[in-house]
């Protein structure tokens, strides 16, 4: 799938995730769509660290046991206080006190022809992750492993509004192949495919 929520691509992809040690916290009050201050759990944060780890221009997911989610840029930070700045728009929702706020991570995966690199993109730069790739292509699975037609993630009914609509056909998804196909760099070699399959949990 690509950067844009309701576009779809089968030769490039983008992963939004919390990283494993990522900066994480709880918010102490309610968090209203409006509110540019997050106050932040005194609890549960590394030591010598000023706002639980996170760092002014850092992207962030703030999200409730519901699963209602929105995404936000750290514009500055104090003891236990986040700065936040407009994200990716407005926020949909008050979260409640004690709804979890953390680090997330944009990274866009694509070939590049010209090149024939395979390339990440991640806050804003863009570098070479291999050399010699000729084609990078995703497959997408629902149930009992049916292949689903990328079509399929843009032809709605859509879910959300704004830059939070994606197709409910998303939801459907239990599994991706990836297929990397690189060539030796040698006029004489031939090329060889990598696959691998990524099984997701219920729910997409």
């Amino acid at each position: 799938m690509t950067a844009a929520s309701t576009s779809a691509s089968t030769n490039a992809v983008t992963i939004r995730y919390v990283p494993p040690l990522a900066a994480r916290s709880r918010l102490a009050q309610p968090l209203d769509p409006g509110s540019a201050i997050a106050l932040l759990e005194p609890g549960g944060c590394p030591l010598l660290t000023t706002a639980c780890g996170f760092t002014v221009g850092m992207r962030a997911v703030v999200f409730d046991p519901s699963g209602q989610m929105d995404g936000l840029v750290v514009d500055a930070i104090g003891p236990g206080v986040l700065v936040l700045g407009a994200g990716v728009g407005s926020r949909s929702a008050t979260y409640p006190t004690g709804s979890e706020i953390a680090q997330l991570v944009e990274a866009s995966y694509v070939v590049d022809a010209a090149t024939r690199q395979l390339r990440r993109s991640e806050a804003g730069g863009t570098f070479a992750i291999a050399d010699n790739v000729e084609a990078l292509t995703f497959e997408y699975f629902a149930d009992r492993m049916e292949t689903l037609p990328i079509a399929a993630f843009t032809d709605g009914p859509f879910r959300g509004s704004g830059m939070r609509m994606f197709d409910a056909d998303l939801l459907g998804i239990r599994a991706v192949k990836a297929t990397l196909r690189l060539s030796s760099g040698n006029p004489r070699g031939g090329a060889m495919a990598v696959t691998f399959t990524v099984a997701l949990r219920a729910g997409g």
